[in-house]
């Protein structure tokens, strides 16, 4: 395959479909915007047919609930309290999601770990998707 972005597209696929089949939720994004928590696969120029890797990270909704709005305005220490609680909210989230979206993809065959620094996981891919991907 002479397209390097369309094999990154294609092994991402493969690992999206994975995930899914598994009963994990992608993020869902209108305009940029997170409006569903969820997974989304990373876009990777260094990804080829010889380096088949993928990352998965976690996105959560960057705007507030109408509640969380409104606990907000009551006062300062209360806007803080909710942003802290928010960013513990999702921090747990990721916690327990990103270990499960790498065993998924360990079941399917692809070695993969999470990150020690980023809320990704990284995934290297088995022969069998890299086929898959090249002839996509």
């Amino acid at each position: 395959m002479s397209d390097i972005y369309a094999f990154n597209r294609a092994i991402n696929h493969e690992a999206e479909l994975i995930l899914v089949a598994d009963g994990h939720t992608p993020a869902c994004d209108i305009d940029g915007n997170v409006i569903r928590s969820g997974f989304q696969m990373g876009l990777d120029p260094t990804t080829s047919p010889g380096n088949p890797h993928v990352m998965v990270m976690y996105l959560h909704p960057q705007i507030l609930t109408d509640e969380e709005v409104e606990r907000a305005h009551e006062s300062n220490d209360a806007r803080e309290l909710v942003l802290a609680e928010r960013a513990q909210r999702h921090a747990d989230e990721a916690r327990e999601l990103l270990p499960a979206y790498a065993e998924s993809l360990r079941r399917a065959g692809w070695a993969a770990e999470v990150g020690q620094r980023a809320w990704i996981v990284k995934a290297a891919a088995p022969r069998s998707a890299v086929s898959a991907a090249a002839t996509a």
